[in-house]
């Protein structure tokens, strides 16, 4: 019996602290996510809340797709598929350079 009541209270105290720890809510940069174009290789920052594909801001067509980035080539390239991913045990590789790709690079200034 003490065993479960020092268990629940350990649990609420973490959800306590975790409610009270909450970050103020992010700015629009900081809610993006770069997208690269399937068609042309455009490069755009878009809101990480929209819907994938997602709606090239110049074409107006729904030609967006999440982008990785090759620190070799410096290029942003089309995400794989979430089944891809798997099969590449969570690792994609740039089919350039060989290279591991990355969510971080260079950010287009955000879509309008």
């Amino acid at each position: 019996m003490r065993r479960k009541f020092a268990l629940l209270l350990l649990l609420s105290m973490t959800l306590s602290a975790s409610a009270c720890s909450r970050q103020p809510s992010a700015s629009p940069a900081e809610r993006s996510i770069v997208c690269v174009d399937i068609h042309t290789g455009q490069v755009f920052a878009v809101d990480a809340t929209e819907s994938v594909p997602t709606v090239n801001p110049e074409s107006g067509e729904k030609s967006l797709m999440p982008g990785l980035y090759c620190e070799r080539c410096q290029t942003w390239h089309v995400a794989p598929s979430v089944e891809q991913l798997h099969r590449q045990h969570g690792v994609a590789y740039c089919a350039k350079t060989g290279g591991v790709l990355k969510l971080d690079g260079p950010r287009p200034d955000p879509a309008p």
